[in-house]
């Protein structure tokens, strides 16, 4: 439903056909990738400042970052 709702469906297929199904769960890979970035930086922080850090993801915000930056580089 996340491919759907965010845009990345119209951009898989052929410009005249009809939108098609991504082939991988790419919002769980974006969010595993931006959860291991945002995991090492609080750990990074917490050896600078003994400090703690909450770490905030969501599978559609990763999609629709990750679309903005495809519309950018059209």
């Amino acid at each position: 439903m996340v491919p759907a709702s965010d845009g990345i469906m119209p951009l898989t297929g052929k410009p005249e056909g009809l939108p098609m199904k991504v082939g991988v769960g790419r919002a769980d890979v974006l969010c595993g990738m931006y959860a291991s970035s945002g995991i090492l930086t609080a750990l990074r922080h917490q050896d600078m400042t003994g400090a703690g850090q909450h770490i905030d993801l969501a599978l559609v915000d990763a999609h629709f970052k990750r679309i903005r930056r495809m519309d950018r580089q059209t």
